[in-house]
């Protein structure tokens, strides 16, 4: 994706990232503390490659507890062509004008 005008690249990412918490249930801290480690292959749904499980890290904790980990199915073909497009287009390109620029 090719930014013509100014706020594309936020919008596809926000649009992503709303995906994102749709597809897999998350509540809006844990998709916040996402990371490209927390995605990892389902045995059970090899369509969905390398998105077919998300590890959640810090899941919602009991006050007083750590936060709970739990792993997520995927389910939603569209959720996981959506995150695929984006870590795998517009990705690199946008962590890396983030980090330098």
């Amino acid at each position: 994706m090719k930014a013509k005008r100014k706020g594309t690249l936020a919008a596809y990412r926000d649009a992503t990232l709303f995906k994102v918490m749709y597809g897999w249930g998350l509540r809006r801290t844990e998709t916040s503390r996402l990371d490209l480690a927390d995605w990892g292959r389902n045995p059970a749904a090899p369509e969905f490659g390398r998105y077919g499980m998300l590890h959640v890290r810090y899941g919602k904790a009991v006050r007083g507890q750590p936060p709970r980990r739990r792993n997520v199915p995927s389910v939603m073909g569209w959720a996981v062509e959506a995150i695929a497009d984006y870590v795998d287009g517009l990705g690199s390109a946008a962590r890396i004008s983030q980090r330098y620029g």
